[in-house]
């Protein structure tokens, strides 16, 4: 109640003093109420106004994927990446593994040991006896190999003498039968004499008074005879011997003949037998490097399988070596007609990851290779080896080169053409008052191709495909 008394008092002195001072100043206090009357009446007029409307917002264009009429037409297929400078060492022979040199992060150069491995725990190694035992063979045969040459030509040396031994034998018989003859003829004189001596003294032998001068002379006869018969023997074995046709000259031949062809074929026994051994060297000391994995390459270990004390056998893996010299391939399988149209001079993409490579084909096979399909060989550029592993499985986009295509076709993907029982419509991107609407177009279809058909009629050369589906006539679009 002290309150209200108070501003009561309060609004009654308030107006005594406003009463007082329009009393005593009556022109200031007729300004102020004009003044009054003004503000009032400008408030008034600003409450009477109508807020304007808030101003339309622009419409959202939509994002769409265009196809630009006259590019070659692309197919999306998947790689598969080949990469070599990757090798992972096998074991190419059991046994245990005795020492292991090589750690991983280890550089190591072309034919580097990787591991050793024994044919027993006790480091016993056959394939390095097998070596040795081949070796000392190979060497025998080397030191001996001058020798034996030498000893087969000396036996071809006495073969032929034989022959030409032969041959002067029978010169010397060829001089020898002339003399026979003479003797031969001396000797048929003497019989002849004696013969004639034997008549007379039968002729005079009267109760026997000369029987024993026969006796003699015919002794003497059978001598003679007996001599004459050598002389003939050995004339005619002389003339047989002379002749060439015989069979003693050709014998002779024969003999030599045969002679210098068993040396002929010792002698190549023996080159044979030199170059097995060497061979059989060899053989031992591949057989022996299979117990001593080593890696083929420059490069660095990337991990090591094996320790020592462990078994292993032929396939198990031993180390991964990731060789300095590397080369990534990349795979793609397509039947014959896309092999036909895949452009040869245009770049493939590769999409990794979000990100895209392009590469010109480095190779596409005239032939199926296999599963009747065609390859496509690329070979990815240095710099990507940390974004590919092996046999993995990439997309790619591949342009179908327009080489194929006559100069007045027109293809365009299916997904960007729309179809009615009565047409056929596209829709295309058109500038229009600054912006970008998509526009329908009725065409004319041909031929389909792949995931491509061709347009006879209704596109210019200009014309920007819209791809994306859901569009409108006079929609407003934007290109991504």
């Amino acid at each position: 109640m002290r309150f209200v008394s108070r501003i009561r008092a309060a609004g009654a002195a308030l107006q005594k003093k406003v009463t007082n001072f329009i009393d005593s100043h009556p022109f200031a206090s007729f300004l102020g109420v004009l003044g009054l009357l003004f503000v009032l009446i400008l408030v008034a007029q600003q409450l009477r106004k109508v807020p304007p409307a808030p101003a339309p917002e622009p419409p959202t264009p939509t994002a769409v994927s265009i196809y630009q009429n006259g590019a070659s037409p692309t197919i999306n297929v998947t790689a598969k990446i080949e990469k070599t400078g990757i090798f992972t060492i096998m074991a190419q022979s059991g046994g245990v593994v005795q020492k292991v040199p090589v750690t991983e992060g280890m550089y190591v150069k072309r034919g580097t040991t990787l591991a050793s491995l024994s044919t027993n725990y006790l480091g016993g190694n056959i394939s390095t006896v097998s070596r040795q035992i081949a070796q000392r063979s190979a060497k025998f045969n080397n030191e001996t190999y001058d020798l034996q040459k030498q000893t087969i030509a000396k036996q071809k040396e006495v073969a032929q003498k034989q022959e030409a031994s032969a041959t002067e034998l029978r010169e010397i018989n060829r001089i020898s039968i002339g003399q026979t003859s003479d003797l031969i003829k001396l000797n048929e004189s003497i019989i002849d004499g004696l013969n004639k001596q034997l008549k007379d003294l039968d002729a005079m032998n009267v109760n026997g008074s000369s029987d024993s001068a026969i006796l003699a002379v015919k002794q003497g006869k059978a001598q003679v005879e007996g001599g004459l018969l050598q002389l003939r023997s050995q004339l005619r074995s002389a003339e047989y011997s002379l002749s060439e046709n015989q069979e003693p000259a050709e014998l002779a031949r024969l003999g030599k003949d045969i002679a210098i062809a068993q040396l002929d074929l010792q002698e190549k026994s023996l080159d044979l037998s030199k170059d097995l051994g060497n061979l059989q060297v060899k053989l031992a000391q591949i057989s022996e490097s299979l117990m001593f994995p080593t890696t083929p390459c420059n490069g660095i270990v990337e991990r090591v399988f094996v320790k020592p004390g462990q078994t292993v056998k032929p396939g198990d893996p031993i180390a991964l070596v990731r060789a300095d010299d590397r080369e990534i391939t990349a795979v793609v399988e397509v039947p014959s007609d896309v092999a036909a149209r895949v452009s040869r001079v245009e770049q493939s993409t590769f999409n990794l990851d979000g990100n895209t490579v392009s590469i010109t084909p480095r190779y596409i096979s005239a032939e199926p290779v296999e599963n009747n399909l065609h390859v496509i060989l690329y070979s990815i550029p240095a710099g990507y080896e940390e974004h590919f592993a092996n046999g993995q499985q990439v997309s790619v986009t591949l342009p179908l080169g327009a080489s194929v295509l006559s100069t007045v076709d027109t293809f365009i993907p299916l997904d960007a053409v729309y179809q009615t029982q009565e047409a056929a419509f596209v829709y295309v991107a058109q500038e229009e008052n600054g912006g970008v609407n998509a526009r329908v177009r009725t065409v004319e279809l041909g031929a389909v191709s792949g995931s491509y058909v061709q347009v006879k009629s209704g596109l210019s050369e200009s014309d920007r495909v819209i791809v994306t589906r859901g569009m409108t006539d006079g929609e407003l679009v934007s290109i991504q």
